[in-house]
């Protein structure tokens, strides 16, 4: 294991199982989906399968995470040994393991244990013309006599893999009666993993360099172990993260730099001229992903992507495949790579036009690859709006034709944080004026653009609008957003004054209560409070907005509660900003005492008496608050010291769950969620266990023996492994459940 660097950390990452079929990998897609679902597997849970795949692009911590385990498993006294396929496939397997692995793989031949085989790097193997084929044929001539106690584990770009081809190969070599090849992908980075790492980096202060992210909506560079060394050395050196075009320009010449241990023999001068060359051009073409070398694309597939060898003439395949192996680039599917960011290869591709007009392009000819002869008007194609607004930074021509004609390219797209506060100005008296004679031009911006963009030199212009009675409503509200994102305090008053005034339409209030309670003072968030006495009826938007801005504190739980009594109904298959503040942050709020009072209010609010068939019961006009009620017990579960007692609201929440899994309120009723919870904590489960074994006696006159007789359908829990433990101590200490218990602990 000596590879592994110094002081490499325990990320405990997770995996995202994608299909593998014969047509290729949809890895983006695949990945967000079981994001969405929430269905990720640890390593434990990822080796009980014999034969794993797992992919991931540059800078993912594949080769560090193989190490790690491999030397984990070995502590813990298993045999695992890590070995690069590109070594295995050269020189076999004794002469391709580290010295101190000898020993341990002659005495693990000598007995019956299984091994794992941890083969790492199958696309840098690739890149020395070795095979998969070739390293599996060596492994298993060197341990054919052991080849049914063989578990494998690769791992490989996603690019670089071959579904239907590298999938055959561990096939053809897998022992009799194992057929699955369970193929996954690496995680993204959860908040705790990126702190570890960045304290890693030389981030001193975790939790200033957190917030800056934060505020500076940096979250794209931190989602790869790479990426947060990256930034947080940059963080340490600079002691800020910087303007977004600082960022990218950084990121990219680190990123071409060679990485340590891996040489390569492509110059970084040479790396930047051809990767702004192969943005440039794919923006022209309008096409985000590039032809690896040696690959054949279908026509339809072709259609989609620059063969970068048809535009970088005198470079070698083995170049150009360098290049684009470098971690600025990810996988794509079918043979065909992208950049990480599209905002990188609209910053490069902008790079490429100046450096154009640098070395004598006539500027004629940049104002006809962007202004477009459409219907009698010129327009800028779609695709290459965001690339004319980075390149309106550097070149003024271009810039004064923008403000005058597309001022919202330049709000929206690039870095406008680059613009002097003049500039801005005109950029906004331009926007505005685009309305004039219409009430909507259908465009948004993003929180980061609408922040970059903002200024405290913007705020007299501003507020002029924003008092001006015939201002479009659709106006007023991205003028709001730029004051609650720009934190421009000047306005505060005037955002007051509309987000009280109940005559505005909802979007303008929903955005005036979120800016008045961001940019004002204690006296501006206490005249907010009294919205709750003079609103006899919430739009659950405003609502939403109303609940960020002010709860735990002005807005008590009182008035929490007060407020979802007077919202109006939740549109079913809608989603509002109410309900994604209720599941997503109210139950990570205040203290534990703070949440477990909440849960207390929303309980005598879902968990009615039903008079007429004498019983409880969740009301439907009540089943929209369930997956609060949900998230909560969970945060209050997942926080509670161990050895704690539980609060009585939780057993009874737990019996509110039970009584929606037996009638039909499953996955959008916060159902899924308090399983996965329950999952988590043994000492819930002892308890339902007992509950259910008490029921049954109650029910039957008799105490269970079997497993099965419990087994109800809708039961919130499920015996596992894990609860051997404590089955075992109630057969020794409860002598009235002792044969239950001894019977189901051999069960689970």
């Amino acid at each position: 294991m000596s590879r592994l660097p110094a002081n490499p950390l325990e990320l405990r990452r997770t995996f995202l199982q994608i299909p593998d079929t014969a047509a290729g990998l949809d890895a983006e897609a695949t990945l967000r989906a079981a994001l969405l679902l929430n269905r990720g597997e640890d390593w434990d849970a990822l080796l009980k399968h014999p034969y794993v795949v797992v992919l991931g692009e540059a800078g993912t911590g594949k080769s560090t995470e193989f190490l790690l385990r491999a030397r984990s498993l070995v502590e813990q006294g298993h045999f695992a040994f890590s070995v690069e396929i590109s070594e295995l496939a050269a020189n076999g397997l004794e002469l391709s393991l580290d010295i101190d692995d000898e020993p341990r793989l002659q005495l693990w031949r000598e007995g019956q244990e299984d091994a794992i085989f941890f083969l790492d790097s199958l696309d840098e193997a690739k890149l020395q013309n070795r095979t998969l084929q070739q390293a599996l044929r060596r492994l298993r001539r060197d341990l054919r006599d052991q080849w049914d106690r063989v578990r494998l584990v690769v791992s490989c770009r996603a690019s670089d893999w071959m579904a239907e081809a590298d999938r055959n190969e561990l096939g053809a070599v897998a022992p009799a009666g194992v057929s699955e090849v369970r193929i996954v992908q690496l995680a993204p980075l959860n908040t705790e993993q990126v702190e570890q790492l960045a304290q890693a980096a030389g981030v001193t202060d975790v939790a200033a360099f957190m917030g800056a992210v934060a505020d500076n909506y940096a979250h794209v560079f931190i989602e790869r172990p790479l990426d947060v060394q990256w930034l947080g050395a940059y963080w340490a050196r600079h002691r800020r993260i910087g303007s977004l075009r600082e960022l990218i320009a950084d990121n990219v010449r680190e990123k071409l730099k060679e990485r340590p241990g891996r040489p390569s023999p492509l110059p970084l001068t040479a790396a930047e001229a051809g990767i702004k060359t192969l943005a440039g051009v794919a923006m022209i073409n309008n096409a985000w992903a590039f032809v690896l070398p040696d690959n054949t694309l279908d026509a339809h597939r072709a259609t989609g992507a620059v063969d970068p060898q048809e535009f970088l003439p005198d470079w070698s395949s083995v170049d150009v495949a360098e290049l684009l192996r470098r971690p600025l680039f990810d996988e794509a599917t079918y043979g065909r790579v992208r950049l990480h960011h599209r905002s990188v290869q609209e910053f490069l591709a902008a790079r490429w036009v100046a450096d154009l007009v640098s070395s004598g392009m006539a500027h004629a000819r940049v104002l006809e690859l962007f202004l477009r002869e459409e219907g009698g008007e010129q327009a800028i194609p779609a695709h290459l709006g965001p690339v004319a607004a980075w390149l309106a930074l550097w070149d003024e021509q271009l810039r004064r034709v923008l403000i005058r004609e597309a001022p919202s390219l330049l709000i929206g797209n690039g870095d406008p944080s680059g613009f002097t506060d003049e500039e801005r100005r005109q950029i906004l008296r331009s926007y505005a004026k685009s309305y004039e004679g219409r009430e909507r031009r259908f465009e948004s911006f993003d929180h980061a653009s609408l922040q970059r963009f903002s200024a405290p030199a913007l705020s007299e212009q501003i507020e002029a609008l924003l008092k001006t009675p015939d201002t479009p409503d659709e106006l007023v509200s991205v003028l709001l957003q730029i004051v609650d994102h720009g934190h421009i305090t000047a306005c505060a008053d005037t955002c007051l004054a509309l987000a009280l005034d109940l005559s505005r339409a909802s979007a303008v209030r929903h955005f005036a209560i979120r800016a008045a309670a961001s940019i004002g003072t204690d006296s501006h968030r206490s005249a907010l409070l009294g919205l709750l006495q003079s609103t006899p009826e919430w739009e659950q938007d405003v609502a939403g907005a109303f609940v960020r801005a002010l709860y735990p504190e002005p807005l008590d739980v009182q008035g929490l509660m007060q407020l979802l009594g007077a919202a109006k109904p939740k549109r079913r298959n809608l989603t509002t900003s109410l309900q994604v503040v209720l599941e997503h942050e109210l139950p990570q709020m205040g203290s534990i005492e703070l949440r477990l009072g909440l849960l207390a209010q929303l309980l005598g609010v879902v968990w009615v008496l039903d008079p007429e068939a004498e019983a409880h019961t969740v009301p439907p006009a009540q089943q929209w608050l369930l997956p609060l009620v949900a998230r909560l017990v969970s945060s209050v579960l997942d926080e509670l010291p161990d050895h704690t007692e539980r609060p009585e609201d939780i057993a009874l929440a737990l019996t509110v769950f039970r009584w929606c899994n037996e009638h039909g309120l499953h996955i959008w009723h916060g159902l899924d969620e308090l399983k996965q919870t329950v999952a988590r904590h043994p000492e819930i489960r002892r308890e339902l266990f007992w509950r259910r074994v008490e029921e049954h006696r109650q029910r039957e006159g008799s105490t269970p023996t079997r497993y099965f007789e419990l087994r109800y359908s809708y039961e919130i829990f499920e015996l596992s492994s894990a609860d051997g433990a404590w089955l075992a101590v109630d057969a020794r200490t409860r002598p009235e459940v002792r044969n239950v218990s001894t019977t189901l602990r051999q069960a689970a």
